[in-house]
């Protein structure tokens, strides 16, 4: 059966990372300046590297690529599809446009195709929803882009998985390969929108290949896993203090960093001493799928003239609350349990 770790702050670093991304969502679209220790591009890694080690054991166990990608659409699609359809139907009421042209426009039907197939760039907004200077910008849920992300990095794993096999290769040394090219990637692209100043390439490194790194050190960390947790209290100090040096490192969030948040992340989610209120249940991810369009109706009311903190605090509040509610509306009607587990299997 094998030995089986606990991670028991895995929740309490989703929650974290959640919390992240959306202040930094809040600074965006409201024109608020709240701090926060990570940005967005290395909060979003993260969220890969934990999402690397805990379904790389997962597919191990099943070894079955279909039995796997039903694990995952059981634990990602009904949330999501909840959200995306909500949306688009209620957001009737704020529209600028009747009833009956919101639901016969070609946009809308083309914002739920999208956005069900995870190709959300091709129309992110909704007819006559958020249009005006008052936004950042029209999209109705911008923070889906990672989605698509995350579905590309599972089948990533099959593929590493069949190559290791196929041709002999030492895993370990195959992930760090894998790891160091998608971080020249993603520092070619870095340099290229710096000399050329042009949009496109600063988009593109932060698609899929330079996010490989990320999840790929998720794996490369539950490949060394006896090694890691046997000294998880010494990589915390260890993490922590180069994550604060190597800021000052040119390009060391993008050649460093990679490595570095792994390792922080992971070892306070495996760390022996529980944050016992974050335990119980893990709704980060409703969080984030959630938060963008609360963020958006909030603009679309006229709070963002409010103080930063009243704002903060009412978006979160309300977020959170849905987030349960979404939640316990899934895991109802679906017969899922929608939390993620904190138990990783040890072969």
């Amino acid at each position: 059966m094998g030995e089986r770790v606990y991670c028991p702050n895995m929740n309490f670093v989703r929650y974290i990372f959640a919390m992240g991304v959306l202040i930094e969502h809040v600074n965006v679209l409201a024109g608020f300046n709240i701090p926060f220790i990570f940005n967005s591009y290395e909060r979003i890694g993260s969220i890969f590297a934990l999402s690397g080690f805990l379904v790389y054991p997962s597919y191990i166990k099943r070894n079955s690529t279909i039995k796997f990608i039903k694990t995952r659409a059981k634990r990602i699609l009904p949330s999501y599809l909840l959200i995306v359809v909500l949306c688009a139907i209620l957001f009737v009421y704020i529209s600028d446009l009747p009833y009956e042209e919101y639901f016969t426009s070609s946009k809308f039907y083309k914002y739920i195709v999208s956005n069900i197939l995870f190709l959300n760039w091709i129309e992110p907004s909704l007819p006559g929803v958020f249009e005006g200077d008052i936004y950042h910008n029209s999209a109705i849920n911008g923070a889906l882009w990672t989605m698509k992300i995350e579905w590309c990095l599972y089948f990533t794993i099959p593929i590493f998985i069949y190559i290791v096999s196929k041709f002999r290769i030492n895993d370990k040394r195959f992930a760090i390969l894998i790891i160091i090219l998608s971080i020249l990637y993603r520092f070619i692209f870095q340099i290229l929108y710096e000399q050329k100043n042009d949009e496109i390439y600063n988009i593109l490194g932060r698609q899929i290949f330079g996010q490989v790194a990320y999840f790929f050190v998720g794996i490369l960390i539950y490949l060394y896993r006896k090694e890691f947790l046997k000294n998880n209290g010494k990589l915390i100090l260890l993490s922590l203090a180069s994550f604060l040096l190597v800021r000052y490192i040119p390009y060391g969030n993008i050649l460093l960093y990679p490595f570095i948040l792994p390792v922080l992340a992971l070892a306070i989610s495996c760390y022996k001493y529980e944050i016992k209120f974050f335990s119980k249940i893990n709704v980060s991810y409703e969080i984030y799928l959630i938060h963008y369009p609360i963020i958006q109706l909030f603009v679309y009311l006229g709070m963002k003239d409010c103080e930063w903190y009243t704002f903060l605090s009412t978006v979160l509040l309300i977020t959170i609350i849905l987030a349960f509610i979404t939640q316990r509306l899934v895991r109802n009607n679906n017969r899922i349990q929608p939390v993620a587990t904190n138990n990783i299997l040890i072969k």
